[in-house]
């Protein structure tokens, strides 16, 4: 909820409302005819969510296009790949797309990184557009790839001193000798934010891209 709006994050890509053509900050403010403003988060999704096949009709506000639309989305079992396309692009350079940070996304970039490496990448673009986030844990670790042992990556701070935690840099063969941008839109957020963050902040990477 955004300003008492049901708002689009970022739509996952190859997922049913990403097919449908919904767009990061697309404001729904009718699913099937009814009104969400005074819906809950937990009531909104809830009417979203149905048996795979069946369809949904959503009403959304772009205010990017001043456009009112209605989208018809078929619902589906929503299977997510979290690393797309690593490949060479030219040049040497490298490039690998993380669409989410799920259990298995640090080991599996860490084995796109080896592999890009035996095909002799000297530069390396780390693609987070329209990647909403996901396990902080594992953000982290995908940093801690680019990022000497030891670096402070992000920090959280609670209530109580027993809630204050911090999270290190712990990769005993990070990559460091390679140059690298990050690219980032409006559709990055939270781990993927992180992410950028502790590169930029490390002077490690360059952003590109649009304010997330």
């Amino acid at each position: 909820m955004k300003d008492g709006l049901l708002t689009v994050v970022t739509p996952i890509e190859d997922t049913p409302a990403w097919n449908a053509g919904v767009k990061a900050n697309d404001r729904i403010v009718k699913i099937n005819n009814e009104i969400t403003r005074d819906m809950t988060l937990t009531e909104a999704v809830k009417k979203l969510r149905g048996k795979p096949g069946e369809s949904v009709t959503i009403t959304i506000l772009r205010e990017s296009e001043k456009k009112i639309i209605e989208l018809k989305i078929v619902r589906d079992v929503i299977k997510i790949k979290d690393i797309k396309d690593p490949r060479i692009l030219e040049d040497g350079i490298g490039y690998i797309r993380v669409v989410e940070f799920r259990e298995n996304t640090a080991t599996d970039i860490r084995a796109a990184i080896d592999n890009l490496r035996k095909q002799g990448m000297n530069a390396f673009i780390l693609d987070l557009r329209n990647n909403p986030g996901g396990l902080l844990d594992v953000a982290v670790k995908v940093t801690e790839n680019f990022l000497e042992k030891g670096k402070l990556i992000v920090y959280t701070k609670g209530r109580k001193a027993s809630q204050n935690l911090e999270f290190l840099a712990q990769s005993n063969r990070p990559v460091l000798e390679v140059p690298m941008v990050v690219l980032i839109n409006e559709g990055s957020a939270s781990g993927s934010e992180i992410v950028a963050a502790a590169l930029q902040d490390y002077k490690r990477a360059i952003l590109l891209g649009m304010k997330s």
